[in-house]
């Protein structure tokens, strides 16, 4: 399994509203290209599957980060993460948006593929289904499939089929409910933007 994720143009972008300023926007300048993406601060959790790699991807319709950076590059087939903490004040209310662009340079295995996801606050790796948001990418014939999942659910799988080796801009839309375990979410693959 090897898929290079580059969040948004090597910019890793969450909006508290469709409107608002980011409050995050990391174009993966952190570290060396080659070096374990965690292995230098803000990024934490040294995985040896998920390295620097050099360039970024890009979409047409979207601003070019400034500096471009570089891309998260997942490899193999056994398990790792790194993260990314939020040292603003946590959201706990309105909508957050978070996006992305990924490439699939070969197909998933069987099984779900955690990509990315929303970790609760305090915590620094992937939890499980105790986690707010998970984006996953499942095989699916001669392509692979996006799917989010919350807290304590299953993961949800979009019809669309994407290709390898092509860039896809994800976006995916979190509200927060009123009560206990009726927050929202949301995946929009390719969507226009503005």
């Amino acid at each position: 399994l090897k898929k290079q994720l580059s969040l948004v143009a090597l910019g890793l972008l969450v909006f508290q509203s469709a409107q608002a300023a980011p409050y995050i926007e990391d174009a993966i300048t952190n570290t060396a290209v080659g070096n374990n993406l965690g292995s230098a601060a803000p990024w934490g959790a040294s995985s040896s599957q998920i390295k620097v790699a050099s360039g970024n991807l890009t979409n047409s319709a979207l601003l070019a980060l400034s500096p471009a950076g570089n891309m998260a590059s997942i490899a193999g087939t056994g398990g790792g993460s790194s993260y990314r903490a939020f040292t603003s004040s946590a959201i706990s209310s309105g909508v957050a948006y978070y996006s992305f662009l990924v490439q699939c340079t070969s197909l998933p295995t069987s099984g779900d593929k955690y990509l990315t996801g929303f970790l609760p606050s305090g915590t620094t790796s992937p939890g499980g289904s105790s986690d707010p948001l998970a984006v996953y990418a499942k095989l699916s014939g001669s392509g692979y499939q996006m799917g989010l999942r919350k807290t304590g659910a299953s993961t949800t799988y979009a019809s669309t089929v994407l290709a390898v080796s092509t860039t896809n801009f994800i976006v995916v839309k979190y509200v927060f409910g009123s009560g206990t375990g009726d927050d929202v979410i949301s995946l929009y693959i390719n969507p226009t933007t503005g």
